[in-house]
């Protein structure tokens, strides 16, 4: 009879991971896809133990770097970590969906079982489901920043300017085209730009930073005004000098 009893088990266990598995597939293919105000969302969510108005937050990790047979123990960590947990490989990305648990132990879980090549995406705490569309997307959008074979967390709050300008180059390029051949032309110029940016926009700070006289400082933000029509001592000025630095392709 126990023999019995445990054959029921397992088949029982392994049609619930199988169905779960596809209900899984099914929330991330609609979270993805724009779908986030369907009702049909919001009965997977629940299923699958969320809160679908209750504040949700996505790791993506480029799918390449895990396996199906990974995902097991990453299933099993997650039930570990309190809240509610979901992950899958969805496209090119391993999203991992969590609500009510801390951010740094679901990081900590995923780079533990990813080893210590793994590469993260971190998005942002946004509420319901629209949020945890939102959210998915700035862990993609982090991702993205990441440079080639590199590898840590890359967090979508550290990198939310850059990343938000991913995939608007084409729009931008007229703004920047000018700025972008000065600095490639005059490398000293723009490290004037940077650190008087970084140096809390004082000419004494910066001139510090670069090791010459404050004057000096000076002369090269006015020559870089003079070469750009930008004046890095206003906002409008400065913003589009340093973007146009920080989103330079070449």
């Amino acid at each position: 009879m126990s023999s019995v009893v445990v054959d029921a088990y397992i088949e029982e266990a392994g049609a619930r991971h199988s169905y779960e598995a596809g209900l899984r597939q099914r929330l991330f293919e609609l979270l993805r896809g724009g779908g986030a105000t369907d009702e049909q969302v919001r009965e997977i969510a629940r299923e699958l133990g969320f809160d679908p108005s209750g504040r949700f937050q996505a790791l993506c990790a480029p799918a390449g770097a895990w396996s199906q047979g990974q995902l097991d123990p990453l299933h099993r960590a997650a039930r570990q970590l309190g809240g509610t947990v979901q992950c899958g490989l969805h496209g090119a990305v391993l999203i991992v969906l969590a609500q009510n648990v801390p951010t740094a132990k679901v990081v900590s879980r995923v780079s533990q079982l990813g080893g210590s090549g793994v590469l993260l995406g971190v998005g942002l705490l946004r509420e319901g489901l629209v949020g945890a569309e939102m959210s998915i997307g700035d862990a993609e959008r982090a991702l993205r920043l990441a440079p080639g074979g590199g590898s840590g967390v890359i967090r979508f709050e550290d990198v939310w300017l850059q990343a938000s300008l991913t995939g608007a180059e084409q729009r931008l390029e007229p703004l920047f085209t000018r700025a972008r051949q000065v600095a490639r032309e005059n490398p000293i110029l723009v490290d004037a730009v940077r650190a008087f940016s970084r140096c809390g926009f004082t000419l004494s700070g910066a001139a510090t930073e670069l090791g010459v006289h404050p004057n000096t400082v000076g002369y090269r933000l006015a020559r870089w005004q003079d070469l750009t029509g930008l004046d890095p001592r206003t906002l409008p000025g400065l913003l589009r000098s340093v973007l146009a630095d920080l989103t330079d392709p070449g």
